[in-house]
């Protein structure tokens, strides 16, 4: 059972909040993107993705970091999808990943 809400509910209640809410209610404000080599990256998804990298600190820094790198492409999926559904789904894959290790 904590299995299962380790995967997929901190998943869907992480992404809800922080890429349904939050970014979604920066990119109303704001849809600059920061150019990066030959690519970009959303100002709102870069700014969310920091704040959930900070969250984790309280569990050590290493995961703060892998938060703000799994922030970063869950933040980017979702504003080039307009879905939560792929950030979602990354979400899971990177919560079982760490779950196994």
């Amino acid at each position: 059972m904590q299995v299962g809400y380790f995967v997929l509910g901190a998943a869907i209640q992480e992404e809800i909040i922080f890429r349904g809410l939050l970014q979604t209610d920066l990119a109303r404000r704001f849809a600059e993107r920061l150019p990066l080599l030959g690519h970009s990256l959303s100002w709102p998804a870069i700014i969310v993705a920091f704040v959930f990298g900070l969250l984790h600190l309280v569990v050590n820094p290493i995961t703060a970091v892998a938060a703000f790198v799994l922030g970063l492409l869950a933040g980017e999926l979702r504003d080039r999808s307009g879905s939560l559904v792929p950030a979602i789904v990354v979400h899971s894959l990177f919560n079982l990943f760490a779950f196994i290790l």
